[in-house]
């Protein structure tokens, strides 16, 4: 409450308290304007106006109304006491009717504003309330005026002895009605006790004025009541709540307690009100007594029976209610269980017991008991939210079939063991076993060749920095054989696509099978292999002998039905001992350097690298010197190729691809010298290079048009990308959202905490990141699942799997459902036939780019594509 309004309801309180103390107060004999009466109704008057005026009610009509009533009733008080006798009737009179008139008025506007829908059964309650008031008005003031009034009252005496009372239960009546119909309303309790103080005054003034001993000394009471009738109305204009009275709203039943109370106080208020009368020395007789039973206890019975009716049918409707519920827990899908505190099965679905294994009656036993040793991470992890109210957990947990399988579900765990109506532990339980099993699907598809079911490059790369790394702890020597089938194209096309996959695949399983079981035969794509072995000590001729097994495995003759195949095969030999320093890049590139002079030499043979094959690295090398200038030698281009809505044909994005434009060797790709700049530490300027005019160009595109660019994995590692990108933004203007970077795996290898933190980082600069080449790469869902991912780039390799309209393999479309799950933009890479596009639009891709859509052009190209005009700065 307002310390304003504490101030106020005491001083109120003070001034009609002291009314009847202080000596002298109620003496009229001093004239009005020093009666200590006057004093409190001015005060009342000043603060009903405050009230009104501060909390501003959207009606003052009503307010205005009642403060006419307290106005015209103050001035009557006042013409009464110049008056200077009291006589029943009397000019003061004109004022106080009037006054009653304005305060009935001022109630009913305020039941006519507020109680738009008012409940009929609130009539109940609001009957019951002016019956007993009228009730206590006739046996106290209307009856007894009638009998010992006698001709000296007169029939307009007795008249006016009536009105009085009757305005105040036609008061209560309306009040009555705001407080049941309406709610609980704390200034609408104020008014109802105001006109319960003016029905008890008015009742002590007529018993005055009928006995004959109506003087200054013996009315006091009568005073205080009415001047309390005058500060409880004031005080309801102080309360916030009077602002509704005057308010619209929709009536709501009353709650069952307040009528359960109103009927059982309208019972007692018979008796009772008979009783006072007869101590009073009223003559009762029984008809009164019976006519007052006879319109007060019908109501009651009235009124308990509507209430009997209301919570049967509340019962009824619960019931079926909780049968609907209970009917569609059973037949879900969804599965539940109920634990107590204790960890005791309370409540089971019947999907829950399928899900759990269960086959009998669970209630009342332990979960560990049902779950057993198998479920012990299940109990486990609701055991410990159980001194937690409202916390919830999830947790997935395996639970073993009794076929064998194993059979993966999610449970969400919710302590609502302080919820009255539940007082347990929900759990939700979901069966994820298909979920899991496609996930543990696509990582392993994601590590091998789904040709020939071999590991892939990514998947041989992490066992090369596994087999080096125990190298330097152990000494050992590691061997890499790439092995390259010779002219395979020519079986292809002599034999079809088709024989060329089962020759892949013959090959494939004899390389594992010349090799030991700790050592690792993968595919590298088209027809390259490679071996990874792990001996203790090799000599050249060893290792020449290892691969010779291989190059054997590989050129034997092959069956294909009634035809019999010969291939051959080259193969290149790089070992890596104790002492060398060979990192994973290094002992591919030689690896591969070896190979090449194998085939440049005639093929089918084996060849150990050779420091003397060292002209490709000079070439690498001289291209890593010339790369360091290119920048400032302005030689560096971009070449843009547009990203597609497959279903509308538009394009919404470009992806910017760098180009070296050498002096003597002409245009070259992003693979002929991206990876020299990241070996030789040059991709930070080159890479900074390229996001800088990407950002220019971007900013003179399409507003509408996503603009993606390659981050290599050194410049992720770079401590100044976050606000090398931040200021390449503020200089451009580029609108963030519409710039996407695009990392592959190799970019997240190595400080993967750094890698997490930069990214996030950059996400929150507006940034959007993408994952390129999705699928290829080592432990890509977890990728997804712990970067600030945006988009998801599916790989042209299996895109390029899809060889008719209706070829797409549980893979692709395991990726874009995926994508969908996640809400991750879906971008298939590598469309180059129209049933590659066919299937990739059947299956609901989204977006997609390759050389059918648009192959990668200039930007003085793209912008003719795109209806630009020329940028200042190309």
């Amino acid at each position: 409450m307002p310390i304003g309004n504490r101030t106020a309801y005491g001083v109120l309180a003070a001034l009609v308290i002291a009314y009847p103390l202080v000596p002298g107060a109620a003496d009229r004999t001093t004239g009005a304007l020093s009666h200590w009466g006057t004093v409190c109704a001015v005060a009342s008057l000043a603060v009903f106006v405050f009230g009104v005026v501060r909390n501003r009610p959207a009606s003052r009509t009503p307010w205005v109304g009642l403060g006419a009533f307290l106005v015209l009733w103050m001035l009557g008080d006042l013409a009464y006491d110049l008056a200077g006798t009291h006589p029943v009737l009397s000019p003061a009179d004109g004022f106080y009717v009037a006054g009653a008139v304005a305060g009935i008025a001022a109630l009913l506007a305020m039941n006519q504003r507020r109680l738009v829908d008012a409940p009929r059964d609130a009539l109940i309650e609001s009957g019951m309330v002016a019956l007993i008031a009228a009730i206590a008005a006739w046996l106290f003031i209307v009856e007894y005026a009638i009998d010992a009034g006698g001709p000296a009252l007169g029939a307009l005496g007795r008249s006016v002895v009536v009105f009085y009372p009757l305005v105040n239960v036609v008061a209560l009546f309306l009040v009555a009605r705001l407080l049941f119909s309406g709610g609980r309303n704390i200034a609408a309790l104020l008014l109802g006790a105001a006109f319960i103080c003016g029905l008890a005054a008015d009742g002590a003034y007529a018993y005055f004025q009928q006995m004959g001993s109506f003087s200054d000394a013996n009315v006091v009471a009568a005073d205080t009541l009415w001047l309390a009738m005058y500060a409880l109305i004031a005080a309801a204009t102080l309360h916030p709540s009077m602002v509704s009275l005057t308010e619209p709203t929709r009536g709501s039943s009353t709650r069952t307690s307040w009528q359960l109370a109103t009927a059982g106080i309208a019972l007692l208020a018979i008796p009772t009100l008979f009783a006072a009368a007869g101590l009073l020395g009223h003559t009762l007789h029984t008809i009164e007594f019976f006519l007052a039973s006879a319109t007060v206890i019908p109501l009651v019975l009235w009124r308990l029976l509507h209430l009997h009716r209301w919570v049967t049918a509340t019962h009824d409707q619960l019931e079926r209610r909780e049968h609907y519920f209970r009917q569609l827990a059973q037949q879900s899908s969804d599965s539940y269980f109920v634990l107590d505190e204790q960890g005791i099965i309370r409540d089971m679905s019947p999907g829950a017991t399928r899900m759990l294994g269960v086959h009998d009656d669970v209630h009342g036993q332990q979960l560990t008991a049902v779950v057993g040793d198998d479920g012990e991470h299940l109990a486990t992890a609701l055991a410990g939210i159980r001194t937690l109210a409202g916390m919830s957990t999830t947790v997935e947990a395996p639970l073993p079939g009794s076929d064998g399988s194993i059979r993966w579900i999610e449970a969400r765990a919710t302590n609502m063991l302080d919820d009255a109506t539940v007082r347990g532990i929900v759990v939700n339980v979901h069966d994820i076993s298909l979920r899991k099993h496609a996930l543990a699907e696509v990582e392993r598809q994601s590590l091998h060749d789904p040709l020939t079911g071999l590991p892939n490059r990514a998947l041989l790369r992490d066992r090369m920095e596994r087999v080096l790394v125990r190298r330097r702890q152990h000494g050992n020597d590691v061997v890499v054989v790439f092995c390259g089938l010779d002219n395979f194209m020519d079986v292809n096309e002599s034999l079809g696509h088709d024989r060329g996959d089962d020759v892949l695949r013959t090959v494939a399983d004899r390389l594992v099978h010349a090799v030991a079981s700790s050592d690792t035969i993968a595919r590298l794509g088209g027809d390259e292999f490679a071996a990874l072995i792990e001996v203790d000590d090799v000599n050249d001729q060893q290792a020449i002998e290892l691969a010779e097994s291989i190059r054997q495995a590989a050129t034997s003759p092959i069956r294909l039905g009634g035809l019999s195949v010969a291939v051959t095969a080259s193969v290149g030999v790089a070992i890596a001992s104790a002492d060398d320093a060979n990192t994973v890049d290094d002992l591919l590139r030689i690896a591969d350097s070896a190979l090449a002079a194998a085939k440049a030499r005639g093929r089918d043979q084996v060849v150990r690298y050779q420091p003397s094959m060292r002209q490709s690295d000079v070439v690498h090398m001289e291209l890593a010197d010339e790369l360091r200038s290119a920048v400032a030698r302005n030689e560096l281009a971009l070449h843009y190729q547009p990203i597609f809505d497959l279903s509308t044909g538009a394009i919404v994005g470009l992806e910017a691809l760098a180009r070296w434009n050498h002096p003597t060797r002409g245009l070259l790709p992003p693979r002929r010298f991206i990876p020299i700049a990241e070996q030789s530490g040059s991709i930070i300027d080159v890479g900074t290079w390229v996001l800088r005019r990407t950002c220019e160009a971007a900013a003179t595109f399409d507003d509408n048009l996503l603009i993606s660019v390659n981050l290599a994995p050194r410049q992720l590692r770079d401590p100044d990308i976050v606000a090398t990108i931040r200021g390449l933004l503020d200089a451009t203007g580029l609108e963030p959202s519409r710039l996407a970077l695009e990392l592959t795996e190799s970019a997240l290898i190595g400080n993967f905490d750094e890698a997490v933190t930069r990214l996030r980082a950059i996400s929150r600069l507006g940034v959007k990141i993408a994952i390129d080449d999705f699928g290829v790469g080592f432990a890509s869902i977890d990728y997804l699942r712990r970067f600030p991912t945006d988009i998801l780039k599916i790989d042209a390799s299996y895109v390029s799997s899809i060889t008719e309209a209706g070829d797409v393999s549980a893979l692709v479309r395991g990726l874009l459902g995926l994508g969908r799950t996640l809400d991750l933009i879906t971008i298939a890479e590598g469309i180059e036939t129209s049933p590659q596009l066919a299937a990739l639009q059947r299956e609901g891709c989204a977006y997609g780019q390759g050389f059918i859509l648009e192959r990668a052009v200039s930007e003085h190209q793209i912008r003719e594509l795109l209806g630009t005009p020329p940028s200042p700065t190309v």
